[in-house]
């Protein structure tokens, strides 16, 4: 925001004439202001520039009022005084009106601070420039502008109804002082969000602010667009298919539309699809001709047949009553004479009664799949070992998690975006589902916008990846069976074994391999329908943590209650299934740690259930786990990124996860989790854990409860059924996780620092790493280390000892 003059204020901010030029004096008194107030001189700096301004005002030196105005606000806003900044705004406002200049400037100085605030001091800010502004016909545009970022914090919140009531009583038509193109803008807001609303009334009465005949310049062709859009959905609330229609041709007469065929032909389509079930009279004939004359070329392209699939895009009202005709054996839409129109139309009535019942909750209600690239998986190897230790070699793939995905309207306009949902698209969950598609992503597109990369028998994960539309921030893939189903991995009795490369990693990273009870099918059984896209677009995620954040969950949109200034954006509802952490690490500190839950695979909570906050406890799983974290466990000298620790994280290393039964075999329970790492060709057990009362070198339901009576955390690990219901979750099977992320809600101290972070580091299990509690802000990461990675390669697994004495016989780990 600019701190000058809005230039296009003309003489509504012209002030009367100065009898007095005080410019000297006012810049050698602001030169000195900054020096006093970081001398603690603040109120007495203000108060010399008070004196000098009621000179300036009375002899009318705008200019010089203007500045010191500004000059005392940027001291108070320097200096972090809330509270004395917002009272001089209100003071310096008042009998100063005569200066339009003056305040004009401290209104826009203010505004341009409001970015940069949190959201209480913004809301804080904006209500007290509110104030200032009522009934200034000058500002009448940075008020106007202020309302406008007001309803949008209150429609980030998921409040339509109150963003629409803040908007639509605005008349920026009427200010001579606001850009074309900006007071169009504003008026299309108002449309949105009173359509968002359903507010049809209202909805025509804005629609009429804006002049069509301004919509055909060059320049604000997009507006065109979204302008008519926005009309076919009022005219189909009306059921005005005629007027459906003309919007839809205004949408196809315009130049970006009739350059590029993917955009025309459905528009074409819908504009032909809506002509057709128009009423029969004179214009809608005319129409007909025109469209049949002039575009013929175009038309060859759309069947019957296209039309008819198509179909979706009609509401699905009950068409079949406007008509009483026979049905005719077939008919062109398009190319038809009247009478044949009218069969025509008896034709697509019936189909689309029939689409009605065929495609209402099924098809209207999926998760759906998009059209624009065609979906392709990365390759990652496995080997499979024998107890024999002989290793089978299979090249399987991987699939990014849905939640990374574009999700758009079938076309190209977002149902998803900086957080939020579109209102119009997605005022339900059913809609919602109904109207957005889940993008495929292409091989190249894996690399290129998410930054993962396949390597040599292994995958690499960026941390930031930079794309023509923004940055992209670590990812989340999954191992495929096939290209429509998940591996499923079933561990008990079995080793596990990987090799990783976290060199990169700083504190407040997590380039995590674990194991969650997703479906192998993505949840595509689970949904009744309501998922299309299934384990080959990622979709059926799970965690012990019950994550919010999920857009869908079994198909359905999860818009309810949806806050997007939460960090991260989350819905009301969560995704609970038991997790296996099997590694979690960046180049300072590692932990692997079982999450057992009291349910059998996904099971989508509200409430309780997720045991969110006050109730984390209470709810399905224990989002605690039993944590093996060398650190924490008093060995400080086991895990680091230099030579001087036992596993040096700033090389290569490899680690073997053992899953005991009692009795050794696949049936059994489970009893321990063992871990050892190989790296130089060197084999490293595991730590021995020296806090007090707490002993062990793996994790077993003894060291768990040791633990957490050690450290005085709650053993919700021992309530959800420890060990034995972590294997039960094993036994089931569950589905391989490779992810790199940075943790916007605890800054991952739980993983690499003190947590909590105001608790004393020297009380037992508090410190968990070396890192300052300061260091894991994702915003100083994604500045600082855009450049991170991890590496996970060679991916083994079999019975109990195969996959280490296979490399043991090959020579390639011990001397």
């Amino acid at each position: 925001m600019s701190n000058e003059m809005n230039p296009l204020l003309g003489s509504l901010a012209k002030d009367p004439k100065s009898t007095e030029d005080f410019t000297k004096e006012a810049e050698e008194l602001i030169a000195r202001a900054d020096n006093m107030r970081t001398a603690g001189r603040l109120e007495e700096a203000v108060e010399e520039m008070l004196v000098l301004e009621k000179k300036t005002r009375t002899s009318c030196d705008g200019i010089s009022t203007a500045k010191i105005l500004c000059k005392i606000c940027q001291l108070y806003y320097d200096a972090k005084e809330w509270a004395k900044l917002k009272e001089q705004i209100v003071t310096l406002a008042k009998k100063r009106g005569q200066l339009k200049r003056a305040i004009t400037d401290m209104v826009l100085l203010a505004m341009g601070w409001l970015d940069a605030l949190d959201k209480e001091q913004k809301l804080d800010l904006i209500g007290t420039l509110n104030e200032v502004t009522d009934g200034k016909i000058f500002v009448e545009v940075e008020k106007a502008r202020l309302t406008k970022m007001m309803a949008e914090m209150k429609e980030a919140e998921g409040n339509i109804e109150e963003a629409a009531n803040l908007l639509q009583e605005v008349q920026v038509e009427s200010f001579g002082a606001m850009e074309k193109r900006e007071k169009t803008e504003y008026i299309m807001n108002q449309m949105r969000l009173v359509l968002a609303k359903k507010d049809y009334v209202r909805t025509q009465i804005i629609s009429k602010k804006i002049n069509p005949k301004l919509l055909e310049q060059e320049d604000v062709m997009d507006l065109k667009i979204e302008y008519y859009q926005f009309m076919v959905r009022y005219w189909l609330h009306e059921k005005q298919f005629l007027d459906v229609a003309k919007s839809y041709m205004m949408i196809f007469r315009t130049k970006s539309v009739q350059e590029d065929e993917a955009k025309w032909m459905p528009v074409l389509t819908a504009h032909a699809i809506y002509l057709t079930l128009s009423p029969y009279n004179n214009e809608q004939d005319d129409m007909l001709h025109r469209i049949d004359t002039l575009e013929k070329k175009k038309l060859d392209k759309l069947d019957l047949l296209h039309l008819l699939l198509h179909a979706q895009v009609v509401v699905l009202t009950s068409h079949h009553e406007l008509y009483n005709l026979a049905l005719p054996a077939s008919s062109h839409v398009v190319n038809a004479v009247p009478r044949e129109v009218t069969m025509a139309k008896m034709v697509l009535s019936l189909a689309l009664g029939l689409l009605e019942l065929a495609l209402l909750s099924a098809v209207l209600s999926a998760q759906k799949i998009g059209t624009h690239v065609a979906e392709q998986h990365p390759e990652m190897p496995l080997w499979t070992c024998s107890a024999l230790g002989d290793c089978t070699k299979e090249t399987l793939t991987v699939v990014m998690d849905s939640n990374w995905r574009w999700i758009h309207d079938g076309q190209y306009t977002n149902c998803f975006k900086d957080g939020a949902w579109d209102a119009m698209l997605c005022p339900d969950p059913d809609t919602c589902s109904s109207n957005c598609h889940l993008e495929g992503v292409s091989i190249q597109e894996y690399s290129s916008t998410y930054g993962v990369h396949a390597v040599s028998d292994g995958l690499t994960l960026d941390f930031v990846t930079a794309t023509q539309y923004g940055e992209n921030y670590g990812s989340r893939l999954y191992m495929m069976e096939d290209a429509a189903t998940y591996k499923m991995f079933h561990l008990k009795n079995r080793e596990f074994t990987f090799t990783v490369d976290s060199e990169e990693l700083r504190c407040g990273m997590n380039g995590a391999l674990y194991f969650v009870e997703m479906q192998a099918d993505g949840g595509l059984a689970k949904s009744s329908g309501k998922n299309e896209a299934g384990a080959a677009y990622g979709t059926g995620y799970c965690d012990a943590q019950c994550p919010h954040d999920l857009k869908f969950i079994e198909g359905e949109a999860n818009i309810i209650d949806w806050n997007s200034t939460s960090n991260p954006p989350v819905g009301h509802y969560g995704a609970c299934c038991a997790e296996m952490d099997v590694w979690e690490a960046n180049s300072r500190a590692t932990a692997y740690t079982p999450h057992p839950c009291n349910i059998t695979g996904l099971e989508r909570c509200e409430g309780v259930a997720c045991g969110d906050k006050n109730e984390r406890y209470d709810g399905v799983c224990d989002k605690d786990g039993c944590d093996f974290n060398s650190w924490r466990l008093g060995d400080r000298e086991f895990f680091g990124n230099d030579g001087t620790f036992r596993v040096n994280s700033a090389r290569p290393v490899t680690l073997v996860t053992q899953f005991i039964t009692h009795d050794g075999t696949d049936s059994g329970d489970l009893v321990d989790i063992r871990r050892f790492y190989v790296q130089d060709r060197k084999v490293i057990q595991n730590s021995e854990a020296s806090m007090a009362g707490v002993s062990g070198d793996s994790v077993t339901d003894q060291l768990c409860a040791d633990l957490k009576s050690a450290s005085g955390d709650t053993n919700d690990f021992e309530r959800k059924g420890g060990l034995k219901v972590m294997g039960e979750a094993l036994d089931r099977g569950m589905v391989l996780v490779f992810s790199l992320w940075d943790d916007s809600v605890s800054d991952m101290l739980w993983l690499d620092s003190d947590f909590p972070a105001t608790a004393n580091p020297t009380d037992p299990g508090v410190s968990r790493g070396p890192c300052d509690t300061t260091s894991g802000k994702p915003k100083f990461l994604r500045a600082t280390y855009p450049e991170a990675s991890v590496t996970f390669s060679e991916v083994k697994v079999g019975a109990i000892g195969s996959t280490e004495s296979a490399n043991r016989r090959l020579g390639e780990w011990f001397v």
